[in-house]
């Protein structure tokens, strides 16, 4: 049951990244047919849950990128993207969620770059940063021992 729940998670992170591609947008109605099906894949893990990792990983990544989003007036990341760290956070924990965000801003800045020295866009280029997000996220989901390598490459051999 859990492959299968995380198969319609990884199906509904493609959904929003080809959305997001096209439109712009992460729909309400997708975002929170992921945040269903991520609470579905939690309960059946409850005993093994860490909750406060759950709750910090979806406060804290959503409320990084709420604070970015109010600091640049609404116009350096969508609302959509706050969204989605909600559910992706909870999913991920906060290791896992702290990973994705360094992950997705260095894949994207690499990407804006590249564009940019293209000339196939300009700074006020608007540029999906959902499909980004999502890429690193289906990246940890795959391999999940990925953000305590990422950390103890970080940090060493700490007990955080």
């Amino acid at each position: 049951l859990e492959a299968v729940l995380l198969l319609i998670v990884i199906g509904w992170l493609t959904s929003l990244a080809i959305i997001d591609l096209y439109t712009m947008l992460l729909p309400d109605q997708f975002v929170i047919g992921l945040s269903v099906t991520v609470l579905l894949f939690l309960a059946i893990q409850f005993a093994q849950l860490n909750l406060i990792s759950v709750l910090s990983g979806s406060l804290v990544g959503a409320g990084l990128l709420l604070l970015l989003w109010l600091i640049t007036r609404q116009r350096g990341i969508g609302l959509g993207d706050v969204k989605l760290l909600f559910p992706l956070g909870a999913l991920l924990g906060l290791k896992g969620t702290l990973l994705l965000l360094w992950l997705a801003f260095i894949w994207g800045g690499l990407v804006d770059f590249w564009l940019l020295a293209r000339g196939q866009a300009k700074l006020k280029t608007p540029i999906p940063f959902g499909p980004f997000l999502i890429a690193a996220a289906i990246l940890i989901l795959l391999i999940p021992a990925l953000p305590e390598y990422f950390f103890f490459f970080l940090l060493g051999p700490l007990n955080y």
